[in-house]
């Protein structure tokens, strides 16, 4: 039964992948929304959620959804790099900064961030 709906878990993931890929945005929204529900443990789909949300210019959603993915897992940078570039868009340059130095710390060698942060 568990391995059952793993399975369904799994291809549910791979639907909603899809549609974020294809740019239906709506649609991909609402796939990882479920989905979060479902699996509120799952750091990368609250990523995806936030992605999402952000190229819809949800961007209280968005950061919700980032801010949730690092509450579960602060060693992800990609969670970091997401918030500075929110921040950046609706120019809340302190934040930025500070995500972008939280990034570099997972990623020093990373030269797109130096340019984000400069």
């Amino acid at each position: 039964m568990v391995k059952t709906k793993n399975i369904l878990q799994d291809a549910k993931k791979r639907k909603a992948e899809e549609l974020l890929r294809a740019k239906r945005l709506p649609e991909a929204s609402a796939a990882f929304e479920q989905l979060c529900q479902q699996n509120p443990h799952d750091y990368d789909l609250w990523l995806n959620l936030g992605v999402i949300y952000g190229r819809l210019r949800m961007f209280d959603a968005a950061e919700a959804a980032f801010k949730k993915a690092l509450t579960l897992r602060n060693d992800v940078p990609h969670i970091y790099i997401n918030l500075a570039r929110l921040c950046d868009l609706q120019g809340r340059f302190d934040e930025e900064v500070n995500y972008c130095r939280s990034y570099l710390r997972l990623r020093p060698n990373d030269s797109e961030a130096y340019t984000q942060l400069g």
